[in-house]
């Protein structure tokens, strides 16, 4: 499995990503296995001693991409992809872990 996250427009997906060529006419798709948008919610901590400062953090959450679709495989256009790279451990560990309860 390639876990990766693509940004495409305004959104952060996580998937299973492979780079699909076609043989012919060399034009290259993605192709986007279990896809999955990737919610990051800003929390504040504060504290009440005095000379302590409100730590800023984000809880991350995952919610289907395209929830009006039973499908769990799509073919993505490049041109519609900014970017795409390794999530952090913790992310990668949270997908892998939805995923394998997904399927079972």
């Amino acid at each position: 499995m390639s876990v990766r996250v693509a940004i495409i427009g305004n959104d952060s997906i996580i998937a299973d990503i492979k780079e699909l060529i076609d043989p012919e006419d060399k034009n290259r798709q993605y192709m986007f296995n279990n896809p999955y948008r990737v919610i990051m919610q800003p929390t504040m901590l504060l504290s009440e001693d005095a000379g302590a400062t409100a730590e800023n953090t984000s809880q991350v959450s995952l919610a289907t991409w395209q929830p009006l679709t039973q499908e769990t495989t799509f073919i993505v256009n490049p041109s519609s992809v900014q970017t795409i790279f390794e999530p952090v451990a913790d992310l990668k560990s949270m997908y892998q872990e939805l995923i394998d309860n997904v399927t079972n």
